[in-house]
């Protein structure tokens, strides 16, 4: 076989190969164009629950710190005993809880976990002592 033979079949070879990569790709393109992920807007939080003292009553004041490596916010509070935190967020948690008056609290190991649209929410209720 001639070398120019050779060339003209390696590369004939080469093309074949891209133009069988090509459609493999086009074929999970169009997989996913058939079967589209639809996420709703909703935006939910990675983690939520109730903050009471031991009575079960509401606690004045408190704060409630919700970190991971390198990240970590001030929890929403609402209704006096409901917070949420880490939204839409990925991650192994602590929380921490602290009011004047009440025994500190901090709760490690919080995993929350996802898909691809949206984290799964973890309930994670806190009661603190009074001092």
């Amino acid at each position: 076989m001639s070398l120019g033979n050779a060339m003209f079949l390696r590369k004939r070879n080469l093309t074949i190969a891209a133009v069988l990569l090509s459609a493999v790709g086009l074929g999970a393109v169009a997989c996913n164009i058939l079967n589209p992920v639809v996420c709703t807007l909703e935006y939910r939080y990675g983690i939520y629950g109730t903050i009471v003292d031991n009575n079960g009553d509401a606690i004045p004041g408190i704060t409630i710190t919700i970190s991971a490596e390198n990240y970590s916010e001030q929890a929403v509070i609402f209704d006096d005993t409901q917070y949420v935190g880490a939204g839409e967020r990925e991650g192994t948690y602590s929380i921490s809880a602290a009011a004047t008056g009440y025994q500190s609290r901090t709760i490690t190991g919080v995993i929350v976990t996802g898909d691809e649209c949206h984290v799964t929410p973890v309930k994670q209720d806190i009661v603190l002592t009074k001092n």
